[in-house]
């Protein structure tokens, strides 16, 4: 067989018809992120993610002298924190506009990875693949959520995606030493975003050039440390200690969390990325013959399905990682499948091109309604009701904190950050890190909540503070009591959907 498309169904999307077609699908691939944000209410009204307060908040601080590890709980490298300077760097930005400039970026960022996806796959298995390729990641479900938000996957996505498409572009199958050198200092980046870029680190040193694979190894290696070492050690050499115990340690004292069963993961797994898989077979069957991007690519998914598998904690939205190299995988897919048909047109009545866009389109189609659909689970109206009582019944000067602080961004207010309030940012980190309970899966869903002394360390915490918004996890009935007795709730009226907003009333303990 080819490796890339034969000339025919696709002999038409060439050059500039092929550059228009995948700008055209960037373009509706970031309409499709942007349109829940031109609903009523905007982008107050989406659900405002536990992980998109934690980022915004802690590049606020950060803007502002604050750095992480040493005076704020960050359980990531901080690629992101910095990456959103420009937005949180403003002296007197209002906070609530920040939530909105970020989930715009996103979508930039969606839109940029989208049109690479189609570009890498392009290069590599042809002009069908990759337009099948870019309509797939334009419309998988899980990445049209979180291209719509300030999360680690669409920066870490983008730049593993550059690193591939310099990595991949070589001259007789030989690599250059600086191209090395550039792909390892993406690369680099985007392990300072989050550490799950070592699987692409793996991936690229499985597709070594047959010529200088030694030279090779060593520009990329050197280049991946160097980048790495750009964005991680100034604020590591500020306290490693802290660095060492939010990054790595956290990790380790994490209980099961999310979707427990493999059996979920691997049918949710397969769900978003069944069209890889036939190519999955196809590459591993013919290694040796293989493309450098097919084995990149294969490597990379069978990579990251392994580490979902193992790994205690699992979400579905945790298959936007996996986006970039399934749907490289599945526009390989449709290239393979229109080949065949081609091969064997006696016994289809079908046109080739017909079939393979037939198939195309019902795939794309089908995410597409998926990826609606899974928008509408995001709104929550209630956000608007708590973003007027926060400008309206909190002073400007008074004492702040939410154990989600994506509930203070939207009321345009950042932590009142004191110097012992590590936990600040990331008040879930911060408790499982100090052992509230020593189960942070009662933290997490509120099935139970840790009791005893650890709950005076979290009262202490909360009770620094005039104005407190919480949720559901995290409080034990003892600390329910504890507000009850000194504090007031102000928001909601009346039991109801979303956080609690308490002020503490005068000569409470």
């Amino acid at each position: 067989m080819t490796w890339t498309s034969p000339d025919g169904a696709s002999s038409a999307l060439t050059g500039r018809r092929m550059a228009f077609a995948l700008a055209l699908v960037a373009v509706g691939g970031a309409l499709l992120r942007a349109a829940p944000l031109l609903a009523p209410g905007g982008s107050a009204a989406i659900d405002v993610n536990y992980d998109e307060g934690v980022y915004l908040t802690g590049s606020a601080l950060l803007a502002r002298g604050f750095l992480p590890y040493r005076d704020f709980v960050f359980v990531h490298p901080p690629g992101l924190l910095l990456f959103l300077l420009p937005i949180t760097s403003g002296a007197h930005a209002d906070p609530a506009s920040f939530l909105t400039s970020a989930r715009l970026l996103a979508i930039v960022l969606g839109a940029l990875t989208i049109a690479l996806v189609g570009i890498v796959t392009w290069r590599a298995f042809g002009p069908l693949a990759a337009l099948a390729a870019a309509l797939l990641y334009a419309t998988h479900p899980e990445t049209v959520h979180e291209d719509r938000g300030p999360f680690l996957e669409p920066l870490l996505n983008l730049l593993c995606l550059a690193m591939a498409a310099v990595w991949l572009n070589r001259r007789d199958g030989r690599l250059s030493a600086g191209r090395a050198l550039a792909a390892g200092a993406l690369l680099g980046l985007a392990f300072g975003v989050k550490l799950w870029a070592g699987i692409w680190l793996l991936g690229a040193l499985a597709t070594l050039p047959r010529d200088g694979r030694g030279r090779s190894a060593a520009g990329l290696l050197l280049g991946t440390a160097a980048g790495a070492a750009l964005v991680i050690v100034p604020f590591a050499l500020a306290d490693p200690a802290g660095f060492l115990a939010q990054v790595v340690g956290f990790q380790g004292l994490r209980h099961s969390q999310g979707v427990a069963s493999l059996g979920l993961r691997v049918g949710h797994m397969a769900a978003m990325s069944a069209l890889a898989l036939p190519a999955v077979v196809v590459v591993l069957s013919r290694w040796r013959e293989a493309p450098p991007a097919g084995k990149l690519f294969t490597t990379v998914y069978l990579l990251t399905v392994a580490s979902f598998l193992v790994s205690a904690v699992y979400f579905l939205r945790y298959t936007s990682y996996l986006a970039v190299s399934s749907s490289a995988l599945g526009g390989f897919t449709i290239a393979w499948l229109d080949e065949r048909v081609r091969r064997r047109r006696e016994v289809v009545s079908m046109r080739p091109a017909t079939l393979t866009l037939a198939v195309l389109l019902t795939a794309t189609l089908c995410q597409s309604a998926a990826a609606f659909v899974n928008s509408l689970r995001y709104r929550s109206p209630w956000q608007l009701e708590l973003r007027e009582t926060l400008r309206s019944r909190v002073p400007g000067e008074a004492c702040l904190l939410a154990l989600e602080p994506g509930w203070g961004l939207l009321g345009g207010r950042l932590p009142s950050y004191s110097g012992r309030w590590k936990g600040a940012v990331d008040p879930h980190a911060w408790m499982v890190l100090t052992r509230l309970g020593g189960d942070d899966r009662a933290l997490l869903d509120g099935s139970a909540a840790p009791a005893g002394e650890p709950q005076e360390e979290l009262r202490g915490l909360l009770g620094g503070c005039r104005f407190l918004v919480v949720g559901g996890w995290g409080l034990s009935d003892e600390t329910r009591d504890w507000l009850a007795r000194g504090w007031v709730r102000r928001f909601p009226p009346s039991p109801a959907e979303g956080p609690d907003l308490w002020e503490r009333t005068a000569g409470s303990p």
